[in-house]
C-alpha cells in the first residue's frame, strides 16, 4: 500500500493502482478499495503531480477561478476521482451550487459505495450544499438514505464520532 502512495503522489498512477491491486489481493479491505476506486482507470495520469500540487496551492490561496481549470483536467482527463470532493469545494466557493452539488454527490456516493471512513465528511459536505440551496426535502432524503446505509451495514454513525458496530459491547 505504501508503495502504491508513493506512486500516487509522484502522479504514476498506473503503478500505484498496480500495488494497489497487489495489496488487495493479499488482504482486501475497504481502504484498499477506495484507492483503487480513486485511481480509477488512471488514464494518461503519468506526471499529475505538478498540476495537483498547483491545483492544491491555488486552493489553499483562495484562487478559485485559477483552480478550476486544473480540478477538471485531473478528475476528467487524468481520472482522478478523487478530485470529485475539490470541484465540489471550487464550484460552492464560485458560488455555483448545482455542480457543487452534483459533484459532492459523486463525492458521496463514491464513499457509500466503498463503505469509506471519509462518508460522514461526504454527508456533511452534500448536507452543507442542501442547506446553501435550502433543498430541505433532499436533505431529510439524504438523512434517511445514510441511516439507511447504517443500517444495512450493522452499525450507525452519530455523525460526528466514529461509526460504532451494533455488536459492540455496551458499558
Amino acid at each position: 500500500v505504501q508503495f502504491g502512495h508513493l506512486y500516487k503522489r509522484s502522479g504514476d498512477l498506473v503503478k500505484a493502482k498496480g500495488w494497489y491491486k497487489r495489496a488487495n489481493g493479499i488482504q482486501p479491505t475497504v481502504e484498499i478499495s477506495e484507492l483503487l476506486d480513486t485511481v480509477g482507470d488512471a488514464r494518461q495520469a503519468d506526471n499529475t503531480s505538478e498540476l495537483r500540487q498547483k491545483t492544491l496551492d491555488q486552493m489553499d490561496s483562495r484562487r478559485f477561478q485559477q483552480a478550476l481549470p486544473n480540478a477538471r483536467t485531473l478528475y476528467e482527463t487524468h481520472g482522478l476521482r478523487d478530485f470529485d470532493v475539490i470541484l465540489g469545494h471550487v464550484f460552492r466557493e464560485l458560488g455555483r451550487y448545482a455542480e457543487a452539488k452534483g459533484m459532492y454527490e459523486k463525492y458521496f456516493e463514491r464513499c457509500l459505495s466503498s463503505n469509506s471512513k471519509h462518508l460522514n465528511d461526504a454527508f456533511w459536505h452534500l448536507m452543507n450544499i442542501l442547506e446553501i440551496t435550502d433543498e430541505n426535502q433532499e436533505t431529510l432524503n439524504l438523512f434517511a438514505h445514510l441511516k439507511w446505509h447504517y443500517s444495512q451495514a450493522g452499525s450507525f454513525s452519530d455523525f460526528g464520532c466514529a461509526v460504532i458496530s451494533k455488536s459492540a459491547p455496551e458499558g
